[in-house]
């Protein structure tokens, strides 16, 4: 698994990763335009703040746009889609301090 480097790494706050499968298309503008909200949160109840996405190099098959999202009075994230993207995936990032492993686990 990628890890983020510690300058884009977030401590607090909801990431989201929209893991996207494309062709040369650029996530950063695309991570901004597919996100679906529950019909009740309007546009300006949700800021999305610290965008980015690494670029995806020829022949790479998935790249992922990151951002934080969040709301004052709540809502939901519903959707997720794109014209340009053959799948389109969430993915809830928390920060953790460490992970348990049993031994002799790789």
């Amino acid at each position: 698994m990628y890890k983020l480097p510690h300058h884009r790494r977030r401590h607090a706050g909801v990431a989201v990763a929209a893991v996207l499968r494309l062709a040369h298309v650029p996530l950063a503008v695309m991570a901004l335009g597919c996100f679906g909200l529950a019909a009740a949160a309007s546009p300006s109840d949700v800021v999305v703040t610290n965008a980015w996405a690494r670029p995806t190099v020829p022949g790479q098959a998935v790249g992922a746009a990151y951002l934080n999202l969040t709301s004052a009075h709540g809502a939901t994230l519903t959707l997720v889609q794109s014209d340009a993207a053959g799948t389109e995936q969430l993915h809830v990032i928390a920060p953790v301090t460490a992970i348990p492993l049993q031994q002799g686990t790789p």
